[in-house]
């Protein structure tokens, strides 16, 4: 009778466990599925975003370059470079091309360059970034850094950022906080800051950013974005932003009053692996 006893509660732990487990795996592949479903929707935003170069800020991490575990490209121009609402091409147009690289458990890396043109003539900036991007609880998290570094250091030195952000629904908020080596002749090595929030409806989106000392010491502006997205075929993908930055540290527009800017972009995404 003991005996019985005790296989009767050794099948019974075990049938519990063997539901517990199947339960818990349910649920991690529900989740799985749902955060590659969410990749999906925002991948598209993310790589017009990024070949536009209009965001600049740590919430395109929110959005996974790849869709799934694997290697990706994409390549693109733009009507004229903006980045965080300050003009990087002097107003010319700029190729850009990028490589991603994204598992299944969050983890990214990537390479992203473009054309950037000033006074003393033209350079290639390039972009190493990676971290971790997922959702805990509903709630999109993402945590990365980014290197910025030029070919001929004629438009600019070195920036190194960390890259924080978080969404919920169709909102996005970030934080990036970095170090810049200034440039020869230029303004003092100084570390800054960048605020922003974005919120999307379909194909558009709007972002408003704040940024402290990223000119300089002591300086400040904002900008504000409003952009549109649509894939005319395959990874093949068109769009185009209205940029108005505001500020007098940015020496754009009159008394810092802000001038209107529109980008428009072109991109193709493929895969690699």
């Amino acid at each position: 009778m003991f005996y019985l006893f005790n296989v009767l509660i050794f099948n019974s732990v075990l049938m519990f466990w063997h539901l517990i487990s199947y339960k818990l795996f349910e649920i991690f592949n529900l989740s799985q599925q749902k955060r590659k479903t969410q990749m999906k929707q925002t991948a598209k935003l993310k790589t017009l975003v990024l070949s536009m170069a209009v965001a600049g800020s740590s919430i395109a991490a929110l959005a996974p370059a790849t869709t799934q575990a694997g290697v990706s490209g994409n390549v693109g121009v733009v009507s004229q470079y903006i980045f965080r609402g300050i003009p990087q091409s002097d107003g010319a147009a700029a190729a850009q091309a990028g490589v991603d690289y994204e598992n299944d458990s969050g983890i990214y890396l990537g390479l992203w360059g473009s054309e950037v043109t000033n006074d003393e003539g033209g350079e290639l900036e390039y972009d190493v970034y990676g971290g971790w991007s997922g959702e805990v609880s509903g709630v999109g998290l993402s945590a990365g850094v980014t290197l910025y570094r030029y070919t001929e250091e004629l438009w600019d030195k070195s920036y190194d950022e960390v890259n924080l952000s978080a969404s919920f629904g169709n909102l996005s908020v970030g934080l990036d906080a970095g170090n810049h080596v200034a440039a020869d002749g230029g303004v003092d090595d100084h570390s800054y800051t960048i605020v922003s929030a974005s919120y999307s409806y379909g194909s558009a989106y709007g972002l408003v950013g704040s940024a402290t000392d990223f000119l300089g010491e002591d300086t400040s502006y904002t900008w504000v974005e409003l952009g549109y997205g649509a894939e005319v075929a395959e990874g093949t993908e068109v769009g185009f932003s209205l940029i108005n930055t505001m500020g007098e540290d940015t020496g754009i527009g009159k008394d810092g009053d802000g001038d209107l800017m529109m980008v428009v972009g072109f991109t193709k995404s493929f895969d690699l692996m």
